[in-house]
């Protein structure tokens, strides 16, 4: 089970928007590779997207059968402004 891509959004009312002569204000936040679940041991970091891969070391328990190094995990936020 993985969690790829997680965002949240809010956009301002128009209310409050139109007071600084904006016609639009949203804020959101959005995060990459929040959760990956498996069945399986924690030693080796499995990806399911991945079959097959290449590795420079012998026997160093990543690049083949879906062990890769973790992906790393993305957070961003901003605001989006329409004038």
């Amino acid at each position: 089970l993985r969690l790829k891509t997680l965002t949240f959004g809010y956009t301002l009312p128009y209310d409050l928007t139109s007071k600084a002569l904006i016609q639009r204000a949203r804020i959101y936040f959005s995060a990459d590779n929040l959760a990956d679940l498996y069945n399986g041991v924690r030693k080796y970091h499995m990806d399911p997207e991945i079959t097959r891969g290449f590795s420079t070391v012998a026997n160093d328990g990543y690049g083949g059968f879906g062990r890769t190094v973790p992906m790393t995990r993305t957070y961003s936020f901003g605001i989006q402004v329409t004038f």
